[in-house]
Protein backbone atom coordinates (compact mmCIF):
# COMPACT_ATOMS: atom_id res chain seq x y z
CA UNK A 1 0.00 0.00 0.00
CA UNK A 2 0.90 3.86 -0.77
CA UNK A 3 2.48 5.18 1.99
CA UNK A 4 0.76 6.68 4.94
CA UNK A 5 3.27 8.31 7.22
CA UNK A 6 1.78 11.40 6.93
CA UNK A 7 -1.31 10.21 8.62
CA UNK A 8 -1.40 11.29 12.37
CA UNK A 9 -5.02 10.05 13.64
CA UNK A 10 -4.70 7.24 15.82
CA UNK A 11 -7.50 5.36 15.54
CA UNK A 12 -6.86 5.49 11.76
CA UNK A 13 -3.10 4.31 11.93
CA UNK A 14 -4.28 1.48 14.21
CA UNK A 15 -6.29 0.67 11.27
CA UNK A 16 -4.21 1.04 8.07
CA UNK A 17 -1.33 -1.33 10.69
CA UNK A 18 -4.07 -4.07 11.21
CA UNK A 19 -5.40 -4.48 8.18
CA UNK A 20 -2.61 -3.61 6.01
CA UNK A 21 -2.31 -6.51 3.95
CA UNK A 22 -6.29 -6.12 2.70
CA UNK A 23 -5.32 -2.11 1.65
CA UNK A 24 -2.26 -3.87 -0.03
CA UNK A 25 -4.27 -5.98 -2.07
CA UNK A 26 -6.83 -3.47 -2.94
CA UNK A 27 -4.36 -1.20 -4.06
CA UNK A 28 -2.99 -4.12 -6.39
CA UNK A 29 -5.99 -4.59 -7.70
CA UNK A 30 -6.38 -0.93 -9.30
CA UNK A 31 -2.45 -0.64 -10.12
CA UNK A 32 -3.55 -3.49 -12.36
CA UNK A 33 -6.72 -1.98 -13.48
CA UNK A 34 -5.27 1.36 -14.21
CA UNK A 35 -1.89 0.68 -14.37
CA UNK A 36 1.24 2.66 -12.43
CA UNK A 37 -0.82 4.82 -9.57
CA UNK A 38 1.53 7.67 -8.00
CA UNK A 39 1.99 6.84 -4.38
CA UNK A 40 2.69 10.34 -3.57
CA UNK A 41 -0.15 11.92 -5.45
CA UNK A 42 -2.33 8.89 -3.62
CA UNK A 43 -0.71 9.45 -0.04
CA UNK A 44 -1.45 13.20 -0.43
CA UNK A 45 -5.04 12.65 -0.82
CA UNK A 46 -5.08 10.25 1.50
CA UNK A 47 -3.63 13.14 4.01
CA UNK A 48 -5.45 16.54 2.70
CA UNK A 49 -9.13 14.87 1.67
CA UNK A 50 -9.54 11.08 3.33
CA UNK A 51 -8.11 11.40 7.11
CA UNK A 52 -10.18 14.91 7.29
CA UNK A 53 -13.48 13.13 6.63
CA UNK A 54 -12.30 10.24 8.72
CA UNK A 55 -11.91 12.57 11.53
CA UNK A 56 -15.25 14.75 11.14
CA UNK A 57 -17.18 11.73 10.78
CA UNK A 58 -16.31 9.02 12.75
CA UNK A 59 -14.55 10.95 16.51
CA UNK A 60 -18.42 9.67 17.74
CA UNK A 61 -19.14 6.66 15.95
CA UNK A 62 -15.29 5.26 15.49
CA UNK A 63 -17.08 1.54 14.96
CA UNK A 64 -17.72 3.33 11.57
CA UNK A 65 -14.45 3.46 10.78
CA UNK A 66 -13.76 0.80 9.25
CA UNK A 67 -16.45 0.73 6.60
CA UNK A 68 -15.65 4.25 6.06
CA UNK A 69 -12.15 4.74 5.36
CA UNK A 70 -12.59 1.44 2.90
CA UNK A 71 -15.05 3.19 0.64
CA UNK A 72 -13.31 6.43 0.25
CA UNK A 73 -9.78 4.41 0.06
CA UNK A 74 -11.38 2.56 -2.97
CA UNK A 75 -12.91 5.54 -4.22
CA UNK A 76 -9.66 7.14 -3.97
CA UNK A 77 -7.80 4.86 -6.31
CA UNK A 78 -10.79 4.92 -8.64
CA UNK A 79 -10.84 8.46 -9.23
CA UNK A 80 -6.79 8.83 -9.26
CA UNK A 81 -6.38 5.55 -11.08
CA UNK A 82 -8.32 7.08 -14.15
CA UNK A 83 -7.20 10.67 -13.91
CA UNK A 84 -10.05 12.37 -12.96
CA UNK A 85 -9.05 13.30 -9.48
CA UNK A 86 -5.98 15.29 -11.12
CA UNK A 87 -7.95 16.46 -13.62
CA UNK A 88 -11.04 17.83 -11.68
CA UNK A 89 -9.30 18.18 -8.22
CA UNK A 90 -10.78 21.16 -7.01
CA UNK A 91 -14.37 19.66 -8.01
CA UNK A 92 -13.57 16.54 -5.89
CA UNK A 93 -12.41 18.47 -2.87
CA UNK A 94 -14.89 20.23 -2.92
CA UNK A 95 -17.75 17.25 -3.20
CA UNK A 96 -15.76 15.68 -0.32
CA UNK A 97 -15.89 18.08 2.32
CA UNK A 98 -19.67 17.46 1.99
CA UNK A 99 -19.14 14.12 3.59
CA UNK A 100 -18.81 16.71 6.67
CA UNK A 101 -22.01 17.96 6.51
CA UNK A 102 -23.88 14.20 6.58
CA UNK A 103 -21.90 12.20 9.34
CA UNK A 104 -24.33 10.50 9.97
CA UNK A 105 -25.33 9.18 6.32
CA UNK A 106 -22.27 8.85 5.17
CA UNK A 107 -21.11 6.46 7.91
CA UNK A 108 -24.47 4.29 7.33
CA UNK A 109 -24.32 4.63 3.67
CA UNK A 110 -21.11 5.96 2.34
CA UNK A 111 -20.57 3.87 -0.44
CA UNK A 112 -24.45 4.68 -1.69
CA UNK A 113 -23.58 8.49 -1.41
CA UNK A 114 -20.02 8.82 -3.09
CA UNK A 115 -21.34 6.69 -6.10
CA UNK A 116 -23.94 8.86 -6.75
CA UNK A 117 -22.34 12.37 -6.04
CA UNK A 118 -19.16 11.02 -8.42
CA UNK A 119 -22.02 10.53 -11.13
CA UNK A 120 -23.70 13.49 -10.47
CA UNK A 121 -19.97 15.13 -11.09
CA UNK A 122 -19.70 13.14 -14.44
CA UNK A 123 -22.90 13.69 -15.17
CA UNK A 124 -22.53 17.45 -14.51
CA UNK A 125 -19.26 17.56 -16.64
CA UNK A 126 -21.47 16.30 -19.66
CA UNK A 127 -23.83 18.61 -20.37
CA UNK A 128 -23.14 21.53 -17.94
CA UNK A 129 -19.31 21.83 -17.47
CA UNK A 130 -19.25 25.36 -16.96
CA UNK A 131 -22.12 24.74 -13.51
CA UNK A 132 -20.45 21.96 -11.36
CA UNK A 133 -18.94 24.44 -8.93
CA UNK A 134 -22.24 26.09 -9.02
CA UNK A 135 -23.67 23.14 -8.19
CA UNK A 136 -20.93 21.95 -5.23
CA UNK A 137 -22.07 25.20 -3.81
CA UNK A 138 -25.76 24.91 -4.30
CA UNK A 139 -25.02 21.16 -2.75
CA UNK A 140 -22.96 23.00 0.58
CA UNK A 141 -26.08 25.19 1.07
CA UNK A 142 -28.88 22.79 0.93
CA UNK A 143 -27.51 19.63 1.48
CA UNK A 144 -26.96 19.48 5.50
CA UNK A 145 -30.87 18.81 6.44
CA UNK A 146 -31.29 16.03 4.40
CA UNK A 147 -31.76 12.50 7.42
CA UNK A 148 -31.87 9.82 4.24
CA UNK A 149 -30.11 9.09 0.73
CA UNK A 150 -33.16 9.63 -1.12
CA UNK A 151 -32.77 13.14 0.69
CA UNK A 152 -29.76 13.48 -0.64
CA UNK A 153 -30.30 11.95 -4.00
CA UNK A 154 -32.92 14.49 -4.13
CA UNK A 155 -31.29 17.60 -3.23
CA UNK A 156 -28.67 16.72 -5.92
CA UNK A 157 -31.35 16.32 -8.35
CA UNK A 158 -33.05 19.57 -7.57
CA UNK A 159 -29.56 21.48 -7.89
CA UNK A 160 -28.58 19.68 -11.31
CA UNK A 161 -31.76 21.45 -12.47
CA UNK A 162 -31.04 24.45 -11.26
CA UNK A 163 -27.56 24.39 -13.46
CA UNK A 164 -29.42 24.10 -15.77
CA UNK A 165 -30.47 19.73 -16.31
CA UNK A 166 -33.74 20.74 -17.33
CA UNK A 167 -34.43 16.75 -17.92
CA UNK A 168 -34.53 17.12 -14.09
CA UNK A 169 -37.57 19.13 -13.75
CA UNK A 170 -40.30 16.89 -13.41
CA UNK A 171 -38.85 14.74 -11.04
CA UNK A 172 -36.82 17.67 -8.75
CA UNK A 173 -40.05 19.09 -8.55
CA UNK A 174 -42.21 16.09 -7.44
CA UNK A 175 -38.77 14.66 -4.93
CA UNK A 176 -39.20 18.88 -3.27
CA UNK A 177 -42.36 17.98 -1.79
CA UNK A 178 -41.27 14.84 -0.23
CA UNK A 179 -38.56 16.85 1.32
CA UNK A 180 -37.57 17.54 4.88
CA UNK A 181 -38.64 21.21 5.70
CA UNK A 182 -35.43 22.48 6.39
CA UNK A 183 -34.38 21.13 2.98
CA UNK A 184 -37.12 22.72 1.39
CA UNK A 185 -36.53 26.23 2.80
CA UNK A 186 -32.83 26.16 2.18
CA UNK A 187 -33.49 24.94 -1.39
CA UNK A 188 -35.91 27.82 -2.02
CA UNK A 189 -33.18 30.17 -1.14
CA UNK A 190 -31.32 29.49 -4.15
CA UNK A 191 -34.15 30.16 -6.35
CA UNK A 192 -34.51 33.67 -7.61
CA UNK A 193 -37.69 33.56 -5.51
CA UNK A 194 -40.60 31.77 -4.27
CA UNK A 195 -42.53 32.89 -6.93
CA UNK A 196 -40.18 31.45 -9.38
CA UNK A 197 -40.39 27.96 -8.22
CA UNK A 198 -44.03 27.60 -8.28
CA UNK A 199 -44.04 29.72 -11.85
CA UNK A 200 -41.86 26.36 -12.28
CA UNK A 201 -44.15 23.90 -11.46
CA UNK A 202 -46.71 24.59 -12.97
CA UNK A 203 -44.66 25.49 -16.60
CA UNK A 204 -41.31 25.16 -17.90
CA UNK A 205 -41.02 29.20 -18.60
CA UNK A 206 -41.41 31.90 -16.45
CA UNK A 207 -43.01 35.18 -17.39
CA UNK A 208 -43.68 34.64 -21.16
CA UNK A 209 -46.97 36.01 -21.72
CA UNK A 210 -46.46 34.64 -26.00
CA UNK A 211 -44.33 32.54 -27.45
CA UNK A 212 -40.48 34.06 -27.42
CA UNK A 213 -37.43 32.61 -29.18
CA UNK A 214 -35.54 31.29 -26.49
CA UNK A 215 -32.09 30.29 -28.04
CA UNK A 216 -30.15 27.99 -30.45
CA UNK A 217 -29.11 23.83 -29.55
CA UNK A 218 -27.10 21.76 -31.11
CA UNK A 219 -24.75 22.85 -33.82
CA UNK A 220 -22.24 20.75 -35.53
CA UNK A 221 -20.36 17.95 -33.87
CA UNK A 222 -16.68 19.14 -35.03
CA UNK A 223 -16.76 22.36 -32.83
CA UNK A 224 -18.32 20.45 -30.26
CA UNK A 225 -22.15 20.48 -30.88
CA UNK A 226 -24.60 17.66 -31.33
CA UNK A 227 -25.34 16.92 -34.82
CA UNK A 228 -23.18 15.70 -38.12
CA UNK A 229 -26.02 16.67 -40.43
CA UNK A 230 -28.45 19.29 -40.59
CA UNK A 231 -31.29 17.77 -37.73
CA UNK A 232 -34.58 17.19 -38.17
CA UNK A 233 -37.33 17.16 -35.12
CA UNK A 234 -40.63 15.29 -34.15
CA UNK A 235 -42.45 14.37 -31.07
CA UNK A 236 -42.14 10.53 -30.31
CA UNK A 237 -43.88 9.62 -27.33
CA UNK A 238 -44.98 12.91 -26.09
CA UNK A 239 -41.22 13.91 -26.18
CA UNK A 240 -39.25 15.91 -28.64
CA UNK A 241 -36.43 14.09 -30.40
CA UNK A 242 -33.59 15.76 -32.98
CA UNK A 243 -31.44 13.48 -34.92
CA UNK A 244 -29.36 13.83 -37.36
CA UNK A 245 -30.06 10.56 -39.48
CA UNK A 246 -27.60 8.96 -37.09
CA UNK A 247 -27.90 9.77 -33.77
CA UNK A 248 -31.14 10.66 -31.54
CA UNK A 249 -31.12 13.47 -29.00
CA UNK A 250 -34.08 14.02 -27.15
CA UNK A 251 -34.51 18.24 -26.01
CA UNK A 252 -35.59 19.71 -22.96
CA UNK A 253 -36.00 22.84 -22.02
CA UNK A 254 -36.88 25.38 -19.16
CA UNK A 255 -36.46 28.76 -18.17
CA UNK A 256 -33.06 26.95 -16.17
CA UNK A 257 -31.69 25.98 -19.41
CA UNK A 258 -31.79 23.48 -22.05
CA UNK A 259 -30.10 20.58 -22.77
CA UNK A 260 -30.01 17.75 -25.55
CA UNK A 261 -29.57 14.25 -23.84
CA UNK A 262 -27.57 11.97 -26.72
CA UNK A 263 -28.00 8.30 -26.87
CA UNK A 264 -31.99 8.27 -26.98
CA UNK A 265 -33.35 4.93 -27.80
CA UNK A 266 -35.65 6.11 -30.82
CA UNK A 267 -34.56 5.18 -33.98
CA UNK A 268 -33.54 8.08 -36.41
CA UNK A 269 -35.87 6.57 -39.48
CA UNK A 270 -38.85 7.06 -36.54
CA UNK A 271 -38.14 10.37 -36.19
CA UNK A 272 -37.69 11.10 -39.71
CA UNK A 273 -40.47 9.10 -40.76
CA UNK A 274 -43.19 11.89 -38.17
CA UNK A 275 -41.25 14.78 -38.81
CA UNK A 276 -43.32 17.45 -40.13
CA UNK A 277 -43.61 20.98 -41.60
CA UNK A 278 -47.30 21.26 -40.42
CA UNK A 279 -48.13 24.25 -37.84
CA UNK A 280 -45.07 26.30 -39.06
CA UNK A 281 -47.00 28.39 -41.20
CA UNK A 282 -50.00 28.92 -38.27
CA UNK A 283 -46.63 29.69 -35.81
CA UNK A 284 -45.79 32.08 -38.04
CA UNK A 285 -48.85 33.94 -38.68
CA UNK A 286 -49.45 34.05 -34.77
CA UNK A 287 -46.01 34.98 -33.93
CA UNK A 288 -44.87 37.11 -36.32
CA UNK A 289 -41.15 38.30 -36.97
CA UNK A 290 -40.04 35.32 -34.71
CA UNK A 291 -39.04 33.48 -37.58
CA UNK A 292 -36.46 35.06 -39.51
CA UNK A 293 -35.52 32.23 -42.36
CA UNK A 294 -37.60 30.38 -44.62
CA UNK A 295 -35.90 26.78 -45.22
CA UNK A 296 -37.75 24.85 -42.54
CA UNK A 297 -36.90 21.28 -42.74
CA UNK A 298 -39.15 20.40 -39.75
CA UNK A 299 -40.98 21.50 -36.42
CA UNK A 300 -42.72 20.16 -33.47
CA UNK A 301 -43.88 21.37 -30.40
CA UNK A 302 -43.88 19.89 -26.89
CA UNK A 303 -44.91 21.17 -23.01
CA UNK A 304 -45.00 24.91 -24.28
CA UNK A 305 -42.02 24.71 -26.95
CA UNK A 306 -41.87 24.84 -30.23
CA UNK A 307 -38.69 24.13 -31.93
CA UNK A 308 -37.81 24.28 -35.65
CA UNK A 309 -35.08 22.87 -37.75
CA UNK A 310 -33.38 24.35 -40.83
CA UNK A 311 -32.06 22.60 -43.92
CA UNK A 312 -28.98 24.69 -44.21
CA UNK A 313 -28.39 24.50 -40.35
CA UNK A 314 -26.54 22.25 -37.51
CA UNK A 315 -28.31 24.00 -34.94
CA UNK A 316 -32.25 23.52 -34.09
CA UNK A 317 -34.18 26.90 -32.93
CA UNK A 318 -36.15 26.89 -29.36
CA UNK A 319 -39.39 28.77 -28.93
CA UNK A 320 -40.80 29.03 -25.22
CA UNK A 321 -44.16 30.48 -23.62
CA UNK A 322 -46.01 30.20 -20.17
CA UNK A 323 -49.21 28.40 -19.83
Amino acid sequence: MASVAKITYGPLIDHLKESSEVYQQIFQQYSMKYGTIDKNVFSSWMVSAVEPIIISCTQNQPSTLRSLFKTLYIASLEIIGNGSALQYEQEYVQVWKLYGLIPNLIQRSSSEIVNALHGALESLRKYRPQQVMTWISGMKDSVQGCVSVGDVLACGRINAWLCGMAHLRSKAISSYLLLPEKVQQDLLRLFPSKADFISLAASPWIGLKKPQFIGEAGGFIGIGGNFKAPPIAAVVQQQLVITDGTNTNALFADSLGMILLSEVPVPAGIVIQQSTVKGLEKFKQKNKHLVPFDDASSCAEGDCTFVITRKTSHFIYVYGWSA
